[in-house]
């Protein structure tokens, strides 16, 4: 006989009885508290990557008034088939607006590729030859010991020599240890960083072209998606204020 679990898995362990299926129950149920409760307390989202993300995103869909470009399957970037002409068809072209995507792209894949760079690198390399100098003092101070057991002459001289080698190695051992325990590496802060250069080359984009064609780019707060509004009626408001200029 087998036990069905609840979500339709078999558990392959032979049921013992309506006990064994009770204590099964009970130990489910705990389980679902504690996943509950830890979700509470840590917070389940902060161990959960962009493309986990992107899989739970309910993103906004196309309307007459804007066009929606949605993240790639890793959340590291835009999706270059979001152009629809129906909507954009009068107001620009699709070779513009997949070269703004991809612009947006390679300023994610730069910071990306920065934020990876220093992931790799070795943190304070300088410590690792510091190490190696105590290491090196440490083994000169043992050779100078069996020397001046071995030697008759000059035995006080090479036991304080190799004393301070000892001393020596000791302290640089501790100064690597402590800089190693209060020093650590300052990475970028990948989601900040992204969302400040998105967000100042947009601003620079609307400005210097959108606007100017009644659209204005957004970045969504995470970046998870872009925003393409068509400002309708603002050339409508640009054309009375000149109309009122010429009167005056």
């Amino acid at each position: 006989f087998f036990f069905q679990a609840e979500d339709g898995i078999r558990d392959f362990c032979l049921s013992r009885g309506l006990g064994d299926v009770y204590k099964r129950q009970v130990h489910g149920e705990s389980q679902k508290q504690f996943v509950v409760v830890m979700k509470a307390k840590t917070g389940v989202d902060d161990f959960l990557t962009r493309a986990d993300k992107v899989k739970q995103l309910i993103i906004p869909q196309n309307t007459k008034d804007r066009v929606i470009v949605k993240p790639n399957n890793e959340g590291l970037g835009f999706k270059y088939n979001c152009y629809d002409s129906d909507i954009l068809g009068d107001y620009v072209t699709e070779e513009v607006f997949n070269r703004t995507v991809k612009e947006a792209n390679k300023i994610i894949e730069g910071v990306w590729k920065k934020r990876k760079l220093e992931e790799t690198a070795e943190y304070q390399p300088r410590l690792k030859y510091i190490l190696y100098l105590a290491i090196g003092l440490s083994i000169v101070a043992f050779i100078l010991l069996l020397i001046s057991i071995v030697s008759e002459e000059g035995q006080e001289a090479l036991i304080l020599v190799s004393i301070i080698c000892i001393i020596m190695a000791g302290v640089l051992t501790v100064i690597v240890v402590v800089i190693s325990l209060f020093s650590h590496p300052k990475f970028i802060n990948f989601d900040k960083t992204v969302r400040n250069k998105l967000n100042h080359f947009f601003d620079c984009q609307n400005n210097q072209q959108y606007l100017k064609m009644n659209l204005e780019w957004s970045v969504e707060n995470d970046f998870f998606w872009l925003e393409l509004k068509i400002l309708r009626g603002f050339q409508n408001v640009k054309q009375i204020n000149n109309l009122s200029l010429i009167h005056i």
